[in-house]
């Protein structure tokens, strides 16, 4: 994660499996003035629900439920700082076996962060 002064606090995210379309999961980060983030984040993957009306070839036809699913959640994490500052971040997730995802945010005090994982 870097702040736009140019700081970089090293960032770690809980790596979770999407059940139901949802994850919850455990942030951190370290501040090199020694201030400590912990928090959590939400993820959402979203889907998409439909209904279609399929000819066969055999001439019958019939209605057809589909469910499309998306594989970039989008999440918001809060991170509380020992020293006082709160960063909320919102992310966007390639989720998968090895998930990666940016995002941005900004902090109780104006400062602004980029990340990236």
């Amino acid at each position: 994660m870097t702040a736009n002064d140019g700081t970089v606090l090293p960032f770690r995210i809980e790596k979770k499996r999407a059940w139901g379309g949802s994850a919850t999961g455990g942030v951190a980060a370290k501040h090199p003035n020694g201030e400590v983030f912990r928090g959590t984040y939400t993820g959402i993957l979203p889907s998409a629900h439909g209904r279609s009306y399929v000819r066969l070839p055999n001439g019958q036809s019939a209605w057809v439920n589909t469910t499309a699913h998306s594989n970039t959640a989008n999440a918001i994490a809060t991170l509380t700082g020992d020293k006082g500052t709160l960063i909320q971040l919102s992310l966007t997730i390639l989720a998968g076996f090895t998930p990666h995802g940016i995002g941005g945010g900004q902090d109780n005090k104006g400062n602004s962060y980029q990340v990236q994982f």
